[in-house]
């Protein structure tokens, strides 16, 4: 159908206490028919997806520090950190790797909306990611983000058509840490089809 195909629900805050956790999804197609998540990814390429302050081809590598304590990191624009684990007294290494003393993830990174004068807020971005409080996506109304199959576009940036998808999955899209709130990181609540009547 035209317009929006998906929708995801998160759990932003709106105006005037703004707190965005944006991620960007990812959509794949069984190509193969065997019914696994293992053919080509493509990312729906949401309102900064163009803009100079969006990384692309963004990789990011953590050390396992193999307990509840601070997740070093390095990426390959030349930054370093840590999460920092003071806020959730949990290990923040993903439990699917934690045989792994390192892990790499690459991405698309969007640039920082974090405000720290006053309250602390992380703004939203117009449309195309989820748990973001979006005025171009109409969150404040519907309480959930919405996407088009048709933003789909491969790794070198090229737009794809798809008739149907059937995997989705979602990536925190920011490398920001909140002070006392934490790590940003994008929480999902669940998704549904808007082509299902």
């Amino acid at each position: 159908q035209n317009g929006a195909d998906l929708a995801i629900y998160g759990n932003p805050f709106g105006p005037p206490y703004a707190f965005a956790e944006p991620g960007i999804v990812m959509v794949s197609q069984d190509k193969n028919g065997n019914g696994l998540p293992d053919d080509e990814w493509f990312e729906l390429a949401g309102s900064e997806y163009e803009k100079a302050t969006t990384v692309k081809n963004y990789e990011i590598t953590y050390t396992n520090p193999k307990a509840a304590a601070n997740v070093a990191w390095t990426d390959n624009q030349g930054n370093s950190g840590v999460v920092n684990n003071s806020a959730k007294r949990i290990n923040f290494y993903p439990l699917f790797a934690s045989n792994q003393d390192k892990i790499t993830f690459k991405g698309t990174l969007l640039p920082s909306t974090l405000s720290t004068s006053g309250i602390v807020t992380n703004a939203a971005f117009d449309w195309g990611y989820t748990d973001s409080y979006s005025t171009g996506d109409d969150y404040k109304t519907k309480l959930y983000n919405s996407f088009d199959i048709a933003w789909a576009v491969d790794g070198a940036g090229k737009k794809v058509s798809l008739s149907t998808i059937d995997f989705v999955k979602v990536f925190t899209a920011q490398n920001v840490n909140a002070g006392i709130l934490g790590e940003i990181s994008t929480d999902v609540k669940g998704a549904t089809d808007l082509n299902i009547k």
